[in-house]
């Protein structure tokens, strides 16, 4: 049995979105939750950038689990994302 399931990633990710007020993207909001941590992450989220929206629900439930969630397109910009590695989820700061 899974423990999560697309259908309700989504429709988590659309509570975030309407508590946003605005017309701010799953991306957006992702990238706005990059400044909450102290860079230090239980989990690392391999996923498709393409799936933003059931990311953010994926992130959300997960935090609610009480995790810290690394996406890596969020955290470290600057990475090179067809050099993902299993030591880019390593914390190096």
């Amino acid at each position: 049995m899974a423990l999560f399931n697309k259908r309700d990633l989504i429709a988590r990710a659309d509570s975030e979105l309407l508590k946003s007020f605005s017309s701010k993207s799953a991306s957006t909001i992702l990238e706005s939750a990059a400044l909450q941590y102290d860079r230090y992450y239980d989990i690392f989220l391999s996923h498709s950038f393409s799936d933003a929206k059931v990311i953010l629900g994926l992130k959300k439930e997960i935090e609610d689990m009480g995790f810290s969630v690394y996406v890596d397109w969020i955290e470290d910009k600057q990475l090179n994302r067809s050099n993902v590695s299993k030591e880019n989820s390593r914390n190096t700061t």
